[in-house]
């Protein structure tokens, strides 16, 4: 079984399949393959190292162990945690959101769970466990100290249950003693440079192993070093996911990382993560002045991830931004580069250093692998974004732009505009090395003397290999030595591999516009593509000029293999090529309308003719008659290609297409080819259709006489495979839904289409076309039958010729109702997004900003003397009573399972015995369901239905209807008009859709959702959960522990008896507690709260609006501060009247008759 997002990084032996014990592990912990192996012979383990909610996903895991009808015993979680929070991945669950998940821990089903997270029990801890102990009924072991090492103060012992446990693990000594870290999470709270909650002594007390993040409150923001850089001894995680845009600032006058040893002399691992690292400076020379944003000692590891480095500046050595010690690691993924500079970076003797990368430089003997980053403005002496020293690096999915290394032009450097490496390992002849690029992207970036985007050179056995990948728009100019080589990438002394990759209009101000290659350097260019580069003689006309596109200075062995080479150009000789023309041989490729600039008119193509593969072309040939005027091989062929503009033919590559008749078509050579073009194109394809496939000349594979398929549903195109479902939408059974399908043919062949293969439910009207001619377009319909009531859906899928969509098909869908008036109802909770039926509103849980009329906070409902009066100023709503419709027809079922159905005069239809299903139609009906578990539909008219006993499904339909559950956990929804919900006895689910509905959950444990207009929720009797969702509602828990959420638009919430969460959700709401300890939190918006008798929580983050309280009760409410916010970012201020609680200068609590001299910490609480 796959679940998204869980790793499968660990191999078990398949006795682990009966074992009855799982461990979860947050793969967030460091180091958390030490612990997989001290306990897989323990449990089964699972790693959850996936994006989305990992709580989500342990409940889909438990849930399938359920289904398997696997006894799991005990639960075992590993992950970061502080008092009273849990982190999985980036979500932390608190006793805020708790109730949020409420319908998924309540699906667990385990008599025992271990929480190894940090100090989770600490403190207010404890009623967190207390909570989560009786969402899942499970006993639960954590701990209110450290998790981890016991030489930093942690432990493994779990010391905190709320009942005895029976499976603990039974982690090894060795396991103990080696376990490099501890589980905890610090969080910054200030953004001075030192003291409390500053980050520099969150690092200086944190645990090896630690996460360090960032409150909230700081995004945007910037932490200023004003005393000088930030040393890290210890392995950390520094992540600011928490506070968006958040700033770590050098000041222009510091370094802002310096990762260090231990201090027993043990390396160290720093992951960095969503933060901006900007203006570090250094001032020494050599090491002493490398890496501006961070410096690593020898052998760490740095791990950067979704952060930026801005205008970091390195006088020493190099790397702006990173430097990256002696046999390090380096890891950057999708992170930028902007501005960083090493251009004026000196090594030990004062001297320009050779290594001053702009933006990171690589010691030797290391690993560097960077991911789709982006490198932008960086300016350096040699490699102007990043210079690399006999270490292996890979470059991936990442772009270069505009990148700078010719301020080292004076000194005899300048090599690398974008890169700079020296050896892809130690250089010891044994040990080969790579330099990897792929799918990455160069342009604009302006190198001198060699390399105007990348210089790379090697050691043998070292190789380079460059793939797939966009060369573009680049300049090497000449240096104090005078060279100007590559204007796109120069290359030397190692193996070279250039495949799938274009290098365009790049210049070089003497040598090889495109490419130049040195010393002994074997070398395949396969499925390139070379265009207008440029081979000049620079501005003071000294400039050799020649090799336009390529240059090779070598005596080692080259291939130009399906390349093709087009419109570049040599101020002297060779537009396509110069140099080993002896050594180099060129098969299947184009030499196209290549100029040299020579007074001669001569060597337009070359300097000298290639070795002969096959199946090469040339165009034009040779404009004179001279003995040294050459074709580009012996036996190339002389034609015009017929080649398209250079363009994205597929697969962001820029080519060359083949045109219709293009003299390369099928013209190859088979032996040897790639058995795809640049664009990722199978070869061979029988491009002229002459039953034989033969690979095409050049990089661009023709394919041939071909439909292509477009299919277009409505207004929007279709994609082949397309997994969500294209919905028909909904209709009642009898009323069939048709859609017209497009289907176009944009290819060069007649399109066939057969064998439709449809779902049961649909059908396809009429016949399907055959054939669609060539630029023609033709329709076909499907409808769905409408048989009977049902949710359908399942594929669509026709045979066709189009090679690459054969068979075309994708996921389609409809709903077929038993109400003609209204829209059947969903599966999910618009609350939870649980499955348990939410009808047709389906309206997400939102945190609730206009002012809550008065009215609302008036009276509502019966108004007479029995409405009961609290001590919170909210009365109780009085449920009303209802008589039963006047009837002219009685209609009865029997003992057996029924289906009965009314006519459209008002009639009462009674199900008795039986599993019933029972529809009124136009007429005000009485409807009764009988014992069993009947389906209730009123439809149209003004309709009385009662479930009675059994588990009843009950719709109202349209107009105002009157649905009472009665006995049993039922399911009720409203749907349209003013109706009235009763749930009776039972768990009941109800949910009054549309209009201005009144429900009253009665007995049990329900769920209300007041759906769209203005509401009444009446809990009454039960533990239930309340949400207003849209409308003005009004919401009354009753009696037992509810949860009541208004969601949008002004709400009046009251808990009624005892101990309520009351969330008000967006606008301006009003909650009233009343008696029993009660959990107020009003939310986004203007809230007045009013706790009533008990201990009272009001909870306020910092991102809510002006909030009032009108009865905080000093020594018995708290004022809970949550989402990150802390007491040192408020400001308290009042007078012996009222008190007032600021943020930034911002109002956000005012306590009313609270004076501010009796307020102290005591008064707060973190949640």
């Amino acid at each position: 079984m796959a679940y998204p997002g869980i790793s499968a990084n660990f191999s078990f032996p398949e006795t682990f399949t009966q074992l009855n014990r799982v461990v979860f592990i947050d793969a967030s912990i460091e180091n958390y393959p030490i612990l997989v192996k001290s306990i897989k012979n323990q449990a089964e383990v699972i790693v959850l190292d996936g994006t989305g909610d990992r709580l989500i996903q342990i409940t889909n895991i438990l849930k399938n162990y359920q289904e398997q009808n696997r006894k799991i015993d005990a639960i075992y979680l590993f992950a970061h945690g502080r008092p009273g929070c849990l982190y999985l991945g980036d979500r932390a669950i608190n006793q805020l959101n708790l109730n949020h998940y409420a319908p998924q821990l309540q699906q667990w089903n385990i008599p025992e769970i271990f929480l190894y997270s940090c100090q989770i029990a600490a403190g207010y801890g404890a009623k967190f466990i207390q909570k989560l102990s009786q969402l899942t009924q499970a006993t639960i072991a954590a701990t209110d100290g450290l998790i981890g090492h016991h030489n930093l103060g942690g432990t493994w012992d779990l010391n905190y249950t709320t009942g005895v446990v029976k499976n603990p693990l039974n982690l090894s000594v060795t396991f103990r003693n080696n376990y490099p870290g501890v589980l905890g999470i610090i969080t910054v709270t200030s953004l001075a440079d030192s003291g409390a909650g500053s980050l520099r002594e969150a690092i200086a007390t944190a645990n090896s192993g630690d996460t360090i993040q960032f409150d909230s409150s700081l995004a945007n923001q910037t932490i200023t070093l004003t005393t000088g850089q930030i040393e890290i001894n210890k392995n950390l995680i520094i992540d600011g996911s928490n506070s968006a845009g958040l700033t770590i600032s050098g000041n222009n006058a510091s370094r802002v990382f310096d990762l260090r040893w231990t201090t027993d002399f043990q390396p160290t691992n720093l992951t960095l993560k969503n933060l901006t690292i900007a203006n570090g400076q250094t001032t020494g020379i050599g090491k002493a002045g490398a890496g501006a944003g961070i410096r690593t000692d020898q052998q760490t590891t740095l791990t950067v991830e979704n952060t930026t480095f801005n205008n970091n500046k390195a006088s020493g050595l190099g790397g702006g931004a990173i430097y990256s010690g002696y046999r390090s690691k380096l890891t950057i993924i999708n992170s930028e580069f902007n501005n960083n500079d090493s251009s004026q970076a000196l090594d030990d003797n004062s001297q320009l250093s050779e290594h001053g990368g702009g933006a990171i430089l690589i010691w030797s003997d290391s690993q560097a692998t960077i991911q789709g980053s982006q490198f932008t403005n960086n300016k350096g002496i040699n490699g102007g974004a990043i210079n690399n020293l006999l270490s292996q690096l890979a470059i991936k999915t990442s772009t270069f732009l505009n990148n700078n290394s010719t301020p080292g032009l004076t000194a005899n450097h300048g090599y690398g505009g974008a890169i700079y490496t020296d050896g892809a390992s130690p250089n010891d002849g044994i040990n080969p090395g790579t330099i990897r690029i792929t799918q990455s992207r160069f342009e604009g970036n302006q190198g001198a003397g060699q390399g105007g985007a990348l210089f790379l050179f090697m050691y043998p056995p070292d190789q380079a290999i460059v793939e797939e990948s966009t060369i573009l728009n680049n300049t090497v100019i000449k240096n104090a030595k005078g060279d100007a080589l590559g204007g796109g990438l120069r290359a030397g002394n190692g193996q070279l591999t250039i495949t799938k990759t274009t290098l365009a209009n790049n210049i070089a101000d003497s040598q090889g516009g495109g490419l130049w290659i040195g010393e002994g350097t074997p070398t395949a260019i396969i499925n390139s593509t070379f265009s207008g580069n440029q081979a000049l003689k620079g501005a003071d006309g000294s400039g050799t000029g020649v090799g336009g596109a390529i240059s090779i200075n070598t005596t080692q062995p080259a291939q130009i293999i399906n390349s093709t080479i087009s419109d570049n150009y040599a101020a002297f000789m060779g537009g396509a090529f110069w140099g080993n023309n002896q050594n180099t041989t060129a098969t299947n490729s184009i030499f196209n309308n290549n100029q040299g600039g020579n007074p001669w008119n001569i060597k337009h193509q070359t300097g000298g003719q290639l070795l002969d593969g096959g199946g090469n072309i040339e165009w034009p040939g040779p404009q004179t008659t001279a003995a040294d005027d050459v074709t580009v091989t012996a036996n190339i062929t002389i034609a015009d290609p017929k080649i398209g503009l250079l363009q994205d033919n597929g697969n962001g590559q820029l080519s060359y297409a083949l045109l219709s008749g293009s003299p390369a078509i099928d013209a190859g050579v088979n032996t040897g080819a790639p058995t795809t073009d640049q664009n990722g194109q199978n070869r061979p394809v029988d491009g002229d259709n002459n039953g034989t496939a033969i690979v095409d000349i050049g990089a661009y594979e023709f394919p041939g006489m071909l439909p292509e398929i477009e299919f277009i549903g409505s207004t929007n195109n279709i994609v082949d495979g397309t997994t969500t479902p294209l919905d028909f939408g909904s209709t009642p059974v009898g009323s069939v839904i048709t859609k017209t399908f497009t289907v176009k043919n944009t290819g060069n062949a007649v399109l066939n289409m057969s064998n439709l293969q449809l779902p049961t439910g649909f059908s396809l009207v009429g016949t399907l076309p055959a054939t669609v001619a060539v630029g023609s377009q033709t329709t076909f319909d499907v409808q769905v039958d409408a048989t009977s009531a049902t949710a359908l859906s399942g594929e669509l899928s026709f045979s066709t010729n189009d090679s690459d969509e054969n068979p075309f098909n994708f996921a389609i869908a409809a709903t077929v109702t038993t109400d003609p008036g209204t829209t059947d109802p969903g599966t999910t909770d618009p609350g939870t997004n649980s499955p348990i039926g939410s009808g047709t509103n389906n309206i997400g849980v939102v945190l609730p900003s206009e002012p809550l009329p008065d009215s609302q906070i008036a009276t509502i409902g019966d108004n007479s003397s029995n409405a009961s009066q609290n001590n919170c100023g909210c009365q109780e709503v009085s449920t009303p009573t209802f008589t039963p419709n006047i009837v002219e027809s009685i209609l009865n079922g029997t003992d057996l399972d029924d289906i009965i159905t009314g006519s459209d005069i008002p009639e009462e239809l009674q199900g008795f015995g039986g599993n019933d299903f029972i529809r009124g139609m136009s007429g005000n009906d009485n409807i009764f369901g009988g014992d069993r578990d009947d389906t209730l539909h009123g439809n149209m008219g003004n309709d009385f239905l009662d479930g009675h006993g059994g588990n009843d499904l009950i719709y109202g339909g349209q107009d105002n209807d009157v649905l009472f559950g009665n006995i049993g956990d039922d399911i009720l929804f409203g749907d349209l008009g003013n109706d009235t919900l009763l749930g009776g006895d039972g768990n009941d689910f109800m949910n009054g859709n549309q209009s201005n509905d009144f429900l009253d959950a009665g007995a049990g444990n329900d769920t209300l959702h007041g759906g769209k207009d203005n509401d009444i929720l009446k809990g009454n009797l039960g533990e239930d959960i309340l949400f207003g969702d849209l409308g003005d509602d009004t919401l009354y828990g009753g009696e037992d522990n509810d949860f009541l959420n208004g969601n949008q638009e002004n709400d009046f919430l009251c808990g009624g008896a005892g101990n309520d969460t009351l969330h008000g959700g967006k606008n301006d709401d009003y909650l009233c507690g009343s008696t029993g300890d009660d959990f107020l939190s009003g939310d986004l918006g203007n809230d007045t709260l009013m706790g009533g008798e008990g201990l009272d929580t009001f909870v306020f983050r910092a991102e809510d609006g002006s909030n009032t309280i009108l009865d905080f009760e000093l020594g018995q409410d708290k004022i809970g501060l949550a989402s990150g916010l802390t007491l040192d970012q408020l400001t308290i201020d009042g007078d012996q009247s009222n008190t007032f609680i600021r943020i930034s200068d911002r109002l956000l609590v005012t306590a009313i008759g609270v004076s501010v001299s009796e307020i102290t910490e005591n008064s707060f609480t973190l949640i």
